[in-house]
């Protein structure tokens, strides 16, 4: 019963649960089965540099990237959104949730009403630079358009798989909750579930989810991505050189770094001040350059030769 209701509370605050989470975010914006650790990583020397010895790793790089920053840009509308919406808005209590979409170059974040039959209650739209200062901001009740609809229907078909979860696949933790963001492409329905801190300083890498949907808007798939969950603070005082960070994938987690990790990347690296982020599972390392936005994957025994020449060359 605990858990229900903190699945309760994190579906229907969530809004709410947002508006708390206002000053910090606009600095952030960007121009497995196990997770045990999340370490610091020093600066090296001579940053080591490999390049993608396998086509396949090449093209399943992009595909992550692609859909990585796919849903970053879905989540960065929502949270310059959630700023701009919540200050201008007056009615609180008639907000019944909200989501973003990509409308062809532009971010656009949608808040619907409580309403029996909801409507679109604020419409704020993005270009690539997501400034709340050039954002265009509309207050006007209107109906959902047809995307905004089907947007709305996985989004909830989503969200009541998470309350009546009575296998215990979804796990909530302290200061946290669990935040739906609906994704169509093409013809493929579906919606990550990710973790997202209450506090400020804080980042969660694991605990997320993928559900898939079918053309009835049906949830058929649960995916777990990472099973547990890694939080970790930045910011703080008396972290030295450190400009990066890495995690592990254990089996069954995916061998790559997932698109949901890439998303939590986008959204934290400026302001962590991270340069690289490493996730490394038994066959391959996935590297994701946080100033370049770009992901390389290779082997993980052509990662250690590697790294064991450039140690030589250092000692030498």
């Amino acid at each position: 019963m605990k858990k229900v209701l903190l699945l309760l509370i994190a579906v229907y605050c969530l809004p709410a649960l947002y508006a708390q989470k206002k000053s910090a975010k606009a600095s952030r914006v960007n121009t497995p089965d196990s997770l045990p650790a999340l370490h610091a990583q020093k600066k090296p020397a001579h940053p080591i540099h490999v390049n993608p010895i396998d086509s396949l790793l090449a093209s399943m790089s992009d595909s992550l990237e692609r859909e990585g920053k796919r849903i970053y840009q879905a989540e960065m509308a929502s949270w310059i959104g959630n700023d701009i919406f919540f200050d201008k808005y007056q009615r609180k209590n008639n907000i019944g949730g909200f989501f973003s979409y990509m409308a062809n170059d532009t971010a656009r974040c949608v808040f619907f009403s409580k309403s029996r039959v909801p409507v679109v209650i604020g419409t704020i739209d993005f270009d690539t630079s997501y400034s709340a200062a050039k954002a265009a901001t509309s207050l006007e009740e209107r109906p959902f358009t047809a995307n905004e609809t089907e947007l709305y229907l996985i989004r909830k078909a989503a969200m009541n798989r998470v309350l009546h979860d009575t296998d215990g696949m979804f796990k909530t933790y302290e200061n946290s909750f669990l935040n739906p963001i609906p994704i169509i492409n093409g013809n493929k329905k579906q919606v990550y579930i990710l973790t997202e801190p209450k506090n400020d300083g804080e980042v969660f890498f694991g605990n997320d989810y993928l559900l898939r949907l079918n053309d009835g808007d049906t949830v058929v798939s649960v995916k777990v991505l990472h099973e547990n969950v890694v939080r970790s603070r930045y910011g703080g005082q008396g972290e030295g050189e450190a400009v990066g960070s890495m995690h592990a994938h254990e089996p069954p987690s995916s061998d790559y770094i997932t698109p949901t990790d890439i998303c939590t990347l986008m959204l934290y690296e400026k302001e962590a001040g991270w340069e690289q982020h490493t996730v490394i599972s038994q066959n391959y390392v996935s590297t994701w350059d946080c100033s370049t936005n770009e992901l390389t994957i290779v082997p993980r025994k052509v990662w250690e030769k590697a790294n064991k020449e450039q140690l030589k060359r250092k000692r030498g």
